[in-house]
C-alpha cells in the first residue's frame, strides 16, 4: 500500500548524500556526453539546431558550437546533440539513455546559479537516479509505443534542476508532477527517415527544466502524477509497477549501472557487431 505520493518518496531518496566514488563516475559521464555531443555537431541534425539557436534570446549557459550563451535553449540544444551519433550512455534494464537528458540540464542550471563542480555532479547523480528508477518499471507495453528516454527523462531533468535550484521538498514534488504532465515520445519515428529521436531528448530536458524553474516560483503540480487514477502509469504504462520505483531506497545509486557504448548503435546490437568484427579479423 502506498501511504505517501510516490513523488514525495522520490524526493526523500534524492536528499541522501552522494559518495565520492559515485561523484567521480558522474564526471566520466559528463566527459562521455561531451564527446558524443561535439561529434553530433557534424551531422545535419546539429547544423539545424545551431540555425535554430540564432533565433532565440541569449542567456548565461553555454550551447555547444554556438559561440554564444543561452539558458533553457542551451539545455534543449545540448540535449538533442548528445543522442545524434547514437553513442549516448545506456542503462540496460530501464532501456534508456540518461546522459543526453540529465547532463545538459544540470550544466545549464549550474552555470545559471553559479553552482560548484561538486554540486553539479551530485545533481547529475540524482537526476540519473530518478530517471532510471522510473524507467525501470514502466513495463513492456509502454516501451512498445513510447521512448523511455523521453518519458522518464522529463523526471530526471526536473530532479537535476530541482537539486541545483535548491527547491524545498514541496517545490521538488511540484517539479516532478509538472514534468510528468506532458512527457513521452512515440516510436513512430523509427519507421521513417527523420531526426525526431534526438528531439525526444531535447524536449524531455526542456520539459523537466521548465517544471523545476516554475516550481521555484511556487507553480504547483500534481503529487500523484505517477500512481494516480489518471496518472502516467494508468494512462501509458498499464503493466508497469509504480510501487517498485521506491523500493530499496538505500541501494547504490543507479548511475553505477550505466555503461558507455563502444559502437554507435543500439546497445543490443553490440554483441553482433563484436562477433562480426572478430569473424572478419579471423579470416
Amino acid at each position: 500500500m502506498i501511504l505517501n505520493p510516490l513523488t514525495q518518496e522520490i524526493v526523500s531518496m534524492c536528499r541522501r548524500e552522494v559518495p565520492m566514488d559515485v561523484r567521480l563516475k558522474a564526471a566520466l559521464h559528463v566527459l562521455d556526453w561531451l564527446g558524443c555531443s561535439i561529434y553530433g555537431l557534424r551531422y545535419l541534425h546539429g547544423k539545424s539546431l545551431l540555425n535554430y539557436l540564432r533565433e532565440v534570446p541569449e542567456g548565461n549557459a553555454n550551447a555547444l558550437g554556438a559561440g554564444k550563451k543561452y539558458f533553457e535553449q542551451a539545455a534543449f540544444h545540448n540535449a538533442c546533440l548528445g543522442n545524434i551519433a547514437e553513442m549516448d550512455d545506456v542503462h540496460r534494464s530501464s532501456i534508456l539513455h540518461p546522459g543526453p537528458v540529465v547532463i545538459p540540464v544540470a550544466l545549464a542550471v549550474a552555470e545559471h546559479t553559479g553552482a560548484s563542480g561538486a554540486k553539479l555532479l551530485d545533481a547529475i547523480v540524482r537526476g540519473y537516479e530518478v530517471m532510471i528508477r522510473i524507467g525501470q518499471f514502466l513495463g513492456p507495453k509502454h516501451y512498445e509505443f513510447f521512448h523511455n528516454t523521453s518519458t522518464a527523462g522529463s523526471f530526471g531533468a526536473a530532479a537535476a534542476a530541482a537539486d541545483l535550484l535548491e527547491l524545498n521538498d514541496e517545490q521538488f514534488i511540484w517539479a516532478l508532477g509538472n514534468a510528468g504532465t506532458r512527457t513521452g515520445g512515440f516510436w513512430q519515428m523509427r519507421h521513417e527517415p527523420c531526426m525526431s529521436k534526438s528531439l525526444h531528448s531535447g524536449l524531455a530536458a526542456q520539459n523537466g527544466m521548465l517544471a523545476a524553474l516554475l516550481a521555484k516560483r511556487n507553480f504547483t503540480g500534481p503529487k500523484h502524477i505517477l500512481e494516480g487514477p489518471q496518472g502516467l502509469f494508468k494512462a501509458i504504462a498499464p503493466d508497469g509497477s509504480p510501487i517498485e520505483i521506491i523500493l530499496e531506497p538505500e541501494a547504490p545509486f543507479r548511475i553505477l549501472d550505466v555503461s558507455f557504448k563502444p559502437w554507435p548503435a543500439c546497445r543490443h546490437a553490440h554483441p553482433a557487431i563484436d562477433a562480426a568484427l572478430k569473424l572478419k579479423n579471423s579470416l
